[in-house]
This record gives structure tokens, sequence and C-alpha cells, in this order.
């Protein structure tokens, strides 16, 4: 028998912001990765099975100068191997490729950006959240998730925002899964990664019976559980 259940409050907890990163040690690897700072203004980027690239890259503005990273301006982003975007400093990441595939491994050791203009529907991979939190910033082009599985570490955050999403990912760990109408964000004048944000609302369709987080819906959002409850 499934159970639907609507979440329209939220559990309090101390809520990770983009400000106030806790750190947390990634997981290991038997191989070292190739760091670089961002892929940029490529037509296509695949990163191949039995790749690790880790891309340090962020967003900021230093005398005019911009910085983007650790994705900008790509058309297909291809992930069969392992991908990680690793900010040490308390700084917002975008993935700004127009599509996101492969069915490799996306680890998240940021504040990382889903765009309203950026298809994730083809990842099927798996999603690890480490550190920081991913945000799905619209629907427009995201309103299914469909990567194998989504591990959330704790105190780390799933957040979406403007629109209706259906998540047919396992979801693991102990993290917060999150539905909210986000604020603007401008991350420079002018620039926004975020504008005129509308309610979230999250359908979970996939086996969560690993996952012992919080669900928190905020200002009008919804989060609906249409999977078996884990058993107690």
């Amino acid at each position: 028998m499934y159970k639907f259940i609507n979440f329209t409050g939220y559990m309090k907890k101390q809520i990770l912001t983009l400000s106030t990163l806790a750190i947390f040690a990634g997981a290991a690897f038997a191989q070292d990765p190739t760091k670089i700072w961002s892929i940029e203004n490529q037509d296509s980027y695949t990163i191949n099975a039995g790749e690790y690239i880790q891309a340090e890259g962020y967003y900021y503005n230093t005398t005019g100068e911009q910085h983007r990273g650790p994705v900008y301006n790509v058309g297909t982003l291809t992930i069969n191997g392992t991908f990680e975007t690793y900010v040490s400093a308390s700084a917002q990441s975008l993935l700004d490729a127009k599509k996101v595939s492969g069915n490799g491994q996306l680890n998240i050791n940021s504040a990382l950006f889903i765009g309203e203009n950026n298809d994730f529907t083809s990842f099927t991979g798996k999603v690890d959240i480490q550190r920081g939190c991913l945000w799905f910033a619209n629907a427009k082009s995201n309103a299914s998730v469909n990567a194998s599985e989504i591990n959330l570490a704790n105190n780390t955050q799933l957040n979406f925002t403007s629109g209706s999403y259906a998540i047919g990912s396992a979801i693991k760990g102990s993290g917060t899964i999150r539905a909210i109408k986000y604020p603007d964000n401008q991350i420079e004048d002018g620039v926004y990664i975020i504008k005129d944000a509308t309610p979230a609302n999250i359908t979970l369709a996939g086996d969560i019976s690993q996952f012992n987080g919080i669900y928190q819906a905020e200002d009008k959002s919804r989060i609906i559980l249409k999977t078996a409850l884990p058993t107690v």
C-alpha cells in the first residue's frame, strides 16, 4: 500500500545557507582527481568512464573580470565517469550546460545551481551531495529528475524552487529535501541566478527507505510522497 503525504510545514533544524557551508570530508577514491578550474565555451564535453575530474571554479567578479564555473556555456555535458564540483570557499557554482547526460557520478562539494535553461533530465547516474547543496532553480527544463540515486550527507540540502518536479530517484542519507519560493539571488549587479521565483511542488516517487533526513516545505510549496514509506 502506498501512502500520499503532503508536507506543508517544516521541521526545524539549522539550515545550511550559502554563507555557512559545513565542511565534510569527501568520499575516498582509489585515484586522485584531475583538477581543473572549469569547463567553458564548448559545444560538448565528455567525462569518460574511469575518468575523475574535479572542477574548482565558482562565480565571482574581480575588477570587472568575471570568473565562472565549474561549467559555463557548454552545449552537452556527458558524465560517464566522475565529475566533482569542489569549492573551498562559501561561493556559488553554476552547472551551465544546456543538457547534462550520462550514467556516471556527480559529486557536489559546493552550492551548485542548475538553472531554468539547463536540462538535467537525461542524467541517469548517481548524485552524491557530500557538502553544500544542489539547487534546481526552475522546473522549466527539469520537470523530471531521473538520476538513479541521490545521496545527501548530513547537513546538506537538495533544494527546489519554481514549478512542479517529479523525482524518480532513490534518495538516501540524512540531509534536507527542501521546497521553497526562493528570493531573488543576485550574484552581482544585474546578474541573477534565481529571479521572480514561485513555490515548488515536489513529488517523490523513488525509494526513500534509506533516507532518514528532513522534509521541509515553505512559502506555499509542497512535498508529496508517492512511494512506499520506510518501515520502522
